[in-house]
């Protein structure tokens, strides 16, 4: 009869979070690791910063974020040499790194509302991309 592996209702069987670094140092040392783990992809580099009010992105001054959404935080901001305020539309810094796509979606997106022209929705003046905070 082969033992009944032990149940998480078990006072014997640890937390999952200390019997998985056990497992790998286990796999590690007698040399079992699965190829896959050697295969991985190497890590995104680290996303950079989110701008800080009086930071320069580009021709513009942050001012104060205005909001937040899943891929971008809208900032005011002065566009220095018009001497005038705009809104600022950058994706997170987190997003760019995780998802290669993501600066696809957000051209697309800036394309589409450029595309629009109505009273009640903001036009878009102009679209960029390596713009980085100084």
């Amino acid at each position: 009869m082969t033992p009944r592996p032990p149940t998480p209702s078990d006072p014997h069987t640890p937390p999952m979070a200390e019997a998985v670094p056990e497992a790998a140092a286990a796999e590690t040392a007698s040399g079992s690791h699965t190829a896959a783990s050697g295969d991985r992809p190497p890590a995104p580099p680290a996303p950079a910063p989110a701008p800080a009010a009086n930071d320069e992105v580009g021709p513009y001054r942050i001012r104060a974020p205005l909001g937040r959404g899943g891929m971008a935080v809208v900032y005011l901001a002065d566009e220095v040499k018009l001497k005038r305020q705009v809104a600022l539309k950058i994706l997170l810094p987190s997003m760019a790194a995780a998802d290669p796509l993501a600066k696809e979606r957000f051209q697309r997106e800036a394309e589409a509302q450029a595309a629009v022209e109505h009273d009640h929705i903001v036009s878009i003046q102009r679209s960029a991309r390596g713009l980085k905070p100084r």
